[in-house]
């Protein structure tokens, strides 16, 4: 998987870029308004912890939720959880690893519609990462998880870009994109980048059934989300 997500990221975004070039008129409830969504995460990341340098989640689940204020503002809140379990890749006796990987966001931002098709997000957040790495003879590299180094947590800023269309009555396509500056050990930086595409397809009036892509860059995550959302408000 070390780097078969890349070519799935780009291919992901393309696809949805050309899909939205086609769109209709924007829908009128969009994931970028007024949204709140529960997901079941099918989750796998590459670290050297684990004996075959991968693990796929135990488990794993999160929300997210979206709301709109004045004409442009925009609030956005996501909470993921993820948990890992696999053979452990201490040499000696090595037994289990476990790894937790938790993630936190807040944003502020703005949406708006363009050329009467287009739904768009630009907004800023501060973002948390949460490292847990248990083994069972304690001896798995400390430096395993991406770029976390001697540490199990971290936060910094994010600036992230939506764009979301309807391509089909009542089916909408989305592409989030967002690059987080972040500390990993002893004021020392790092950049984390987060790709996603998703489709929401409103089954009923409010209740709307989702799928979405992920993937992290430095963690080395790659998601599958399903899920469904609710709309609120007007």
């Amino acid at each position: 998987m070390t780097r078969i997500f890349d070519s799935t990221r780009r291919l992901g975004l393309c696809s949805a870029a050309a899909l939205m070039l086609a769109a209709p008129p924007a829908l009128a409830d969009s994931v970028f308004e007024r949204f709140v969504n529960f997901h079941y995460i099918v989750s796998e990341i590459d670290s050297g912890a684990f004996a075959n340098g991968s693990a796929d989640s135990d488990i794993a689940a999160g929300f997210q939720i979206t709301n709109s204020f004045w004409d442009y503002g925009r609030l956005i809140g996501e909470v993921d959880v993820r948990k890992y379990d696999g053979d452990s890749s201490a040499t000696e006796d090595p037994g289990r690893a476990e790894l937790d990987v938790q993630s936190a966001s807040v944003g502020i931002g703005a949406g708006t519609v363009l050329l009467d098709r287009f739904n768009v997000l630009l907004a800023v957040s501060y973002d948390d990462f949460r490292v847990r790495l248990e083994d069972d003879e304690q001896m798995a590299p400390a430096n395993t998880v991406g770029p976390f180094v001697n540490t199990d947590s971290s936060d910094g800023v994010g600036l992230q870009l939506g764009v979301g269309a309807e391509v089909i009555e009542g089916v909408e396509l989305f592409a989030r994109y967002k690059t987080i500056k972040f500390d990993v050990d002893e004021g020392e930086e790092d950049t984390e980048t987060l790709a996603r595409v998703g489709v929401r397809w409103a089954a009923l009036e409010r209740l709307n059934l989702l799928v979405e892509y992920e993937t992290f860059d430095e963690l080395e995550i790659s998601d599958i989300r399903i899920g469904f959302g609710l709309t609120f408000g007007d």
